[in-house]
C-alpha cells in the first residue's frame, strides 16, 4: 500500500514539474548519485533474484534514461572528486558493478560501450582464479530451477534425519568437512544430477561464475575501473583478517591490470566504524555502502551511500532517483547481507 503511495507521488510530481525542479536545482548538483548493480542475466537470473540480478532489456532502458535525462556519467574517481572540490556538473552519476560477473562482461560491458558509460566493477577475486560457478549462489539457484522437483539431500550429504532447509544443510556439511572449491563443485554437480538440471549448460554459459582474468584484464583495457571487494566476498571483524582479504584483493587485480586499485566496495553491505581507520591503513580512498541516498560533501569517503538498483525498482522509482526527488521520500533502511564476516564461517564445534 505504502509502495503504491509512493509511486503516486511521483506520478504527481512529474505531471506538476516537481521532479524537473529538483533535476535541475542547485541541491542536485552539489550531490553524485552512485548507482550499484550486481548482475544481468544471461538466462533467467533476474527471474529467481530479482534484487540481484537484472534483465538486460531493463538494464539497457535504465541506460537510455541517463541519456535522455542529460546526465553527466563520471568514473567514480572523478566523481568522487569534484564532489570533493564542490565542481559536479549538473544530474551527475556514477555506475558500479559488485562481484564481477562474467555476463558484466558478456552482457553489460556492450551497452556500457554503446551508451558510452564509464564504469566501475568491485571485483572480488578467488573465484576469478578458480572459473567455477560461485558455490553458494549457484547452490540457491539449482535449488530453484528444480521447480518443485525435492533434492533427495542424502543423495548428496551425509545426513539421516530430514532437515527443514536443504541450503543450511549443506552448507553446514561444506564448513564441518572443510570441502575445498574443486570438493564444492563436485557436491554442486551432485546437486544437479539429483535435480535432473544440465549442469554443463550451466557451465558452458559460464552462468554464475565470475570474469576469469582474461575478461578481467580485456574490461581494463576497455576503460572499465577496476576496484577492490575483497578476496572471498569475506570482511572481517579483526584487523589483521580484514587487511589480508584486501590486500590479497589488491594484489590479484593488479597482477591482472597492472593498476593499484584504492576504492572499496563492502560485501552485502557489510561494515563496521572500525574500518575507516582500518581503510586508511592500507590506503583506500572511498568504500561503498548500500544506504539508499545520494553523496554529498560533508559524507565520510569510506561509508559512501549508494542506490542499489534491481528488477525489483520500478522505472519511476529509477527515474526519481536520478532525478534527486526519490530521497526526500521515506524509504527502508538496508539490512546487511548475512554470512558475509569470515568469523560467520568457522566450521561448528
Amino acid at each position: 500500500m505504502l509502495h503504491t503511495v509512493k509511486l503516486r507521488l511521483l506520478a504527481s510530481a512529474n505531471r506538476l514539474g516537481i521532479t524537473a525542479l529538483v533535476a535541475n536545482s542547485a541541491w542536485r548538483r552539489q550531490r553524485l548519485l552512485i548507482l550499484c548493480y550486481h548482475g544481468v542475466s544471461l538466462r533467467d537470473e533476474h527471474v529467481w533474484n530479482p534484487g540481484l540480478y537484472m534483465d538486460r532489456r531493463r538494464f539497457e532502458s535504465r541506460m537510455e534514461h541517463l541519456r535522455t535525462a542529460r546526465c553527466h556519467v563520471l568514473s567514480l574517481g572523478e566523481g568522487l572528486d569534484r564532489l570533493r572540490r564542490g565542481e559536479l556538473p549538473e544530474r551527475s552519476v556514477a555506475v558500479t558493478f559488485d562481484d564481477g560477473w562474467h555476463d558484466f562482461h558478456q552482457v553489460a560491458m556492450p551497452i556500457l560501450s554503446r551508451f558510452e558509460i564509464p564504469a566501475t566493477v568491485y571485483l572480488t577475486t578467488y573465484y576469478v582464479g578458480y572459473n567455477r560457478p560461485v558455490f553458494d549462489t549457484m547452490l540457491r539457484y539449482l535449488l530453484w530451477s528444480a521447480r518443485g522437483r525435492a533434492l533427495r539431500l542424502a543423495s548428496v550429504i551425509p545426513i539421516t534425519t530430514p532437515v527443514p532447509d536443504p541450503v543450511a544443510a549443506i552448507e553446514n556439511h561444506v564448513r564441518r568437512a572443510s570441502l575445498g572449491a574443486a570438493a564444492k563443485d563436485e557436491l554442486l554437480a551432485a546437486v544437479a544430477k539429483d535435480l535432473e538440471i544440465d549442469y554443463r549448460a550451466l557451465l558452458e554459459q559460464r552462468v554464475l561464475h565470475l570474469m576469469n582474468a582474461g575478461e578481467v584484464k580485456a574490461a581494463a583495457q576497455a576503460g572499465i575501473d577496476i576496484q577492490l571487494h575483497t578476496h572471498r566476498h569475506r570482511v572481517s571483524r579483526d584487523a589483521s583478517q580484514f587487511a589480508r582479504e584486501i590486500l590479497e584483493n589488491r594484489d590479484k587485480i593488479r597482477s591482472i591490470t597492472g593498476l593499484k586499485p584504492d576504492h572499496f566496495c563492502y560485501p552485502g553491505g557489510n561494515f563496521l566504524p572500525q574500518y575507516d581507520s582500518w581503510l586508511n591503513d592500507l590506503e583506500v580512498v572511498s568504500a561503498t555502502t548500500c544506504e539508499a541516498r545520494l553523496c554529498q560533501t560533508r559524507d565520510n569517503l569510506r561509508f559512501l551511500p549508494r542506490i542499489l538498483d534491481s528488477e525489483r525498482m520500478t522505472q519511476a522509482e529509477f527515474e526519481a532517483w536520478v532525478a534527486g526527488l526519490r530521497e526526500w521520500l521515506p524509504r527502508r533502511r538496508y539490512a546487511p547481507a548475512e554470512g558475509q564476516f569470515l568469523e560467520d564461517w568457522m566450521a561448528p564445534s
